[in-house]
C-alpha cells in the first residue's frame, strides 16, 4: 500500500489528546507494526519515535517505547514509519518492503560504521579507525552532539581493563567483536549471551559493553545507524 494514502493526522491533530480513545488505538497499530518488524529483523530492539527520543534509543522492550508515545506523543513528522519497516512511496518501495529486509540479511556479513562526520559509510580496520580520530575535526554542531564525540575518541582510549595491551581499548575491541557478530551471523540476543560470557571473565573492572545495544552505541554515539551494504 502507497503510505501516502494513509490517514495519520490522529499522530499529531491539536485538538485530539494522548488519552483519547482515537489516539491509544493509533499508537496500539503503530505498536504492532513496530513488533511485526522487529519479528521481520530477528532483533531484540526497536526504536522509540516518541517526542524526546525522536528514534535515537532502543529498548527492548514494547512496554516502554508505548509508554512514551501515550506520555509524549510522536516526534515531528513521523507519518511514514522507516525505522519501523515502513518505506517511503515514489520510488516503489513500499513494494519492496519485504525484498528489502531480505536484501539486509543476504548482505549481513558486510558490516560498515559511519564516520564520526556522518556522510559515507566506511568499512573500519584499527588503524583506518584511528587516523579517523585523530585528523577529524569536531563535528559537533551543538553541545549534545559535541559530548557524544567526546564519548568516541574517549571510548579509543578507553583501555579494555587496567593493565591490558594498548591496542584492546573500549572502542576496538567492541570494533572486533561486532565483525564477528556480522560475519558468523548472530542474532542481537545470541551476541548479548556472548558479551555477558566474556565480560564475566574479564577483570571486575572492564570497559566491555553489557549488551548488543551497548556495543552498537559505543560504535556509533552520534545516533547514526549501522549499516549493512
Amino acid at each position: 500500500m502507497d503510505q501516502s494514502t494513509i490517514d495519520r493526522s490522529w499522530m499529531y491533530a491539536k485538538n485530539l489528546k494522548r488519552h483519547s480513545t482515537e489516539y491509544r488505538k493509533g499508537v496500539i497499530n503503530f505498536m504492532n507494526a513496530a513488533e511485526e518488524d522487529r519479528i521481520r529483523r530477528n532483533s531484540d530492539y526497536m526504536c522509540c519515535p516518541c517526542a524526546d527520543c525522536k528514534n535515537e534509543n532502543m529498548f527492548d522492550s514494547g512496554e516502554d517505547v508505548h509508554g512514551h508515545l501515550i506520555q509524549r506523543g510522536f516526534m515531528e513528522g513521523y507519518t511514514c514509519w522507516v525505522k519501523h519497516g515502513e518505506q517511503e512511496s515514489g520510488s516503489g518501495a513500499a513494494a519492496n518492503r519485504s525484498g528489502a529486509h531480505n536484501q539486509e540479511d543476504e548482505n549481513e556479513h558486510d558490516m560498515f560504521i559511519p564516520s564520526p562526520l556522518g556522510g559515507e559509510m566506511v568499512d573500519v580496520d584499527h588503524d583506518l579507525l584511528q587516523d579517523m580520530l585523530r585528523d577529524v575535526e569536531d563535528p559537533a554542531q551543538n553541545e549534545r552532539d559535541g559530548m557524544k564525540f567526546s564519548r568516541l575518541v574517549s571510548d579509543s582510549e578507553t583501555p579494555l581493563y587496567a593493565g591490558c595491551k594498548a591496542k584492546h581499548t573500549k572502542l576496538s575491541v567492541t570494533l572486533d567483536l561486532m565483525k564477528l557478530k556480522a560475519s558468523s551471523g548472530w542474532t542481537d540476543k545470541s551476541f548479548t549471551d556472548l558479551l555477558g560470557i566474556l565480560k564475566a571473565m574479564l577483570p571486575v573492572e572492564n570497559t566491555l559493553p553489557e549488551m548488543t545495544y551497548g556495543a552498537k552505541q559505543v560504535l556509533c554515539p552520534l545516533g547514526l545507524e549501522v549499516r549493512r551494504i
